[in-house]
């Protein structure tokens, strides 16, 4: 079901990727690709003009995660930014910050 809506995505069929996505997560939400899934779902909604439905997939990506696991993990870390990204869009700015706290204060995005 993920490679299916994988293959959607990559042939930039965004209507029928967001619905194959959901799908697999609705079957399995705590999947060996939930977490791409999430993301990816996350993304598409953004270039659909859905940031309702982004926010909703960031958060359940997000959920339960240490700002270390945030700060370490690309997928989360990425997650973080867009609903920062969101939340700043929204004029809700203190929301945001409190989105990219865990990416500013980890060492390694300290870096040059």
């Amino acid at each position: 079901m993920f490679r299916r809506a994988r293959l959607f995505q990559d042939k930039g069929n965004e209507a029928e990727a967001r619905p194959a996505f959901q799908a697999y997560l609705d079957r399995f939400p705590n999947g060996k690709y939930a977490r791409q899934a999430y993301a990816r779902l996350g993304k598409l909604s953004i270039q659909g003009d859905q940031p309702e439905d982004a926010e909703s997939a960031f958060l359940k990506l997000l959920e339960k995660k240490s700002p270390e696991e945030i700060a370490s993990d690309p997928t989360l870390a990425s997650a973080a930014y867009e609903l920062a990204a969101i939340r700043i869009r929204q004029n809700r700015s203190a929301e945001a910050l409190a989105y990219l706290d865990p990416l500013t204060s980890n060492a390694a995005f300290q870096q040059d």
